[in-house]
Formats: structure tokens, C-alpha cells, sequence
């Protein structure tokens, strides 16, 4: 069955996941980490994408990124990892395919998940059990969020701003607080098993409910959400 084309539409948040093919190891060294960091930096720079979260584990990584142009965000992805497969490749001497294949893009409504997604992406070493906090981990957006780093590559959301109101980072740093407990036991929302994370009224405000039903899903909704952006035309959206 052929698949579906991958529908992006500009100006939305997107959850953007891969791993490396058979649950395999993507990253074997600092090299590799630090070879990934400069790949995001120079093509989110090419593409004018807009990074805002990330984790990078040793065998898939997850970004939150959002782009003006839709095109722009399946371009940045298709470099990244192509780039990166073939210096991986040729450092392991090896032939085939690196990654598992597509990798998964999740909408996330911004009002209502943004932040949920980004405490989810930066908790993903403390479920995996290699740290008991997200700030012994290095290679995430955590401790950059906080202040104990800094990744030239990673941009500032208000919604990120506005949990601090004020008082330093210790707004983010207490709503990642209240999840790591839970998160340690593998009890944390997860934002990777859906092809969207928005209310019914957020996607026809937006103009994607098609996005949704395309993804075979057909939205429910979902009184507690509020969604205020404005609006998107359906007709931006781009199928690659």
C-alpha cells in the first residue's frame, strides 16, 4: 500500500521524532552528538526553522520545531538526517539504511500542548532511567531552558517566557519538577502516539481537520482547550 503523503502546514508546532532502524544506536560518541548539534545549527539557519525543544537519545531523537514555510521544515529534516546517515555510515564502515524510516511529525496546538510536549521531550532520559533529572543530561534543551547552558541553536517561545514571569527560570524549572516523580516511573503523558495533539475547535479554526482525517483520525473534541491562534489557510498546506 503506498503510503500516505506527509501534510505540513506553516506556522505550526510540530513534534518531530526518528530512531535508527531495528532500535539500533545513532549515536556512539560525543562526536556524533556534537556532529548532530552543528547539522540543526546550520540547516535550521538555511531553512529559517524555529527550534524550541529536543533531546537527543542513543538511538532516536525528538525536536519541536516550527517553520513559516512548510516546504522549509521537510527540507531541514530531509538534510539532517541524510547528512548525518552518510557521515554515520562512513565512520562505521557500514552500508544500509540508518534510520527505521519517515520520521513521525506531530501537530501540537501551542496554547494547549506546547509546553506538555516540551516537559515530555526533555524527560525522555529520566523514562529512559539514564538520569534521575533531566539536568544531568546533556544532550537536551533542558538545562539551556534553565540557564546552566547555552545552544546557539535553540529559540525562545513566549509560552517558555511566560512560566517564568519574571523570576528567572525557576517557573519552567518547577513545572518540570512537578513530572519528573511520575516520569521516573513511567507514568508521564506521552506526545508520540497520535498524529495530532489538538482540539476539534483548534483544527477547524486552523483549517486542518483535513490534516487530521487525512491521518485517519477523526478528531474529537475537546471542551478544557481554547485555541487563539488565527487562522490558517488549508491551502498553504504541502503534501511532498
Amino acid at each position: 500500500m503506498p503510503r500516505k503523503p506527509r501534510l505540513i502546514f506553516p506556522n505550526q508546532c510540530y513534534h518531530l521524532i526518528n530512531r535508527g532502524n531495528n532500535q539500533r544506536n545513532i549515536f556512539h560518541s560525543p562526536f556524533d552528538f556534537q556532529y548532530f548539534y552543528s547539522l540543526l545549527e546550520h540547516y535550521k539557519n538555511k531553512f529559517e526553522i524555529s527550534i524550541y525543544s529536543f533531546v537527543l537519545m542513543i538511538n532516536h531523537f525528538h525536536l519541536l520545531a516550527e517553520a513559516e514555510h512548510p516546504k522549509a521544515l521537510i527540507q531541514f529534516m530531509k538534510c539532517v538526517q541524510q547528512k548525518y546517515a552518510e557521515q554515520s555510515l562512513h565512520d562505521l564502515k557500514a552500508s544500509g539504511h540508518l534510520w527505521q524510516g519517515r520520521y513521525k511529525s506531530i501537530l501540537i496546538q501551542e496554547d494547549a500542548y506546547f509546553l506538555q510536549c516540551v516537559r515530555y521531550i526533555e524527560l525522555n532520559p529520566v523514562r529512559a532511567n539514564i538520569v534521575s533529572h533531566p539536568r544531568d543530561y546533556t544532550w537536551s534543551s533542558y538545562r539551556a531552558h534553565v540557564g546552566h547552558d547555552k545552544v546557539p541553536f535553540l529559540d525562545n517561545h513566549p509560552l517558555l517566557s511566560s512560566l517564568s514571569k519574571g523570576a528567572g527560570n525557576t517557573g519552567y524549572e518547577q513545572y518540570v519538577e512537578d513530572e519528573v516523580e511520575r516520569a521516573r516511573y513511567g507514568q508521564s503523558d506521552r506526545f508520540s502516539k497520535r498524529p495530532y495533539y489538538a482540539s476539534e475547535e483548534y483544527l477547524q479554526q486552523q483549517g486542518l481537520i483535513a490534516h487530521a482525517i487525512h491521518q485517519g483520525v477523526r478528531p474529537g473534541s475537546d471542551p478544557d482547550l481554547t485555541p487563539t491562534r488565527p487562522g490558517t489557510d488549508p491551502s498553504t498546506m504541502v503534501a511532498p
